[in-house]
């Protein structure tokens, strides 16, 4: 049965994290840490990562004091099934669906929290560079000079690249009317030559 997700739609979808949750018998720290881990491009940004690494930094304490500590009750088919089922649906990259299939395990120990960590870690400084590119690619846009515009556009992984002007501003410019020839990056005026206006 259905239930409508109040504060936005980082949940809309055909077998949401909570389903997953239930279905595999997760404990409340694993729970919470796949929240955010399958959410955070959706929701908190970096945030959402930070907040699943406390989660797994509890774990990580948790089984100092209490190895052999079971986290999750959910048996093998089902998890597997349901895992497998969720994964299918997310957009996560291939580290965000490793770190759900190691915190949906019956057993979890030290070291799969330490290598949890590892790699979310990773990440966290993977998110942070792409922002920070974003960051400097608006405020290069917002510190334009007047005198050379410069139009932003989406690059890769999310990033802000820039173009040159569409005009040279040149005095005696090619004209594409008269023989024909296009600049090689689309610009509507050029010339090779501004001395003798070739």
């Amino acid at each position: 049965m259905y239930v409508a997700q109040e504060g936005g739609d980082h949940y809309q979808a055909q077998y949401q994290h909570w389903d997953w949750v239930t279905d595999c018998q997760m404990g409340y720290l694993p729970g919470n840490a796949t929240k955010y881990i399958s959410r955070w491009r959706k929701k908190g940004g970096v945030q959402d990562l930070k907040k699943a690494q406390t989660y797994l930094e509890k774990m990580r304490t948790i089984l100092f004091d209490r190895p052999g500590y079971i986290f999750n009750h959910g048996n093998h088919y089902a998890i597997e099934h349901r895992t497998r089922f969720f994964i299918s649906l997310s957009d996560m990259s291939d580290t965000e669906n490793q770190l759900c299939r190691m915190l949906v395990k019956s057993f979890i120990n030290i070291n799969d929290i330490d290598m949890a960590l590892d790699m979310l870690e990773g990440c966290i400084r993977g998110a942070i560079l792409v922002q920070e590119a974003q960051d400097v690619g608006a405020a290069m846009v917002g510190q334009q000079d007047s005198s050379m515009p410069v139009q932003a556009s989406s690059g890769g992984a999310g990033c802000t690249t820039m173009q040159a002007p569409t005009t040279s501003g040149i005095s005696e410019p090619h004209n594409k009317q008269v023989d024909g020839m296009e600049h090689p990056f689309g610009y509507d005026q050029w010339s090779e030559n501004p001395i003798a206006g070739k």
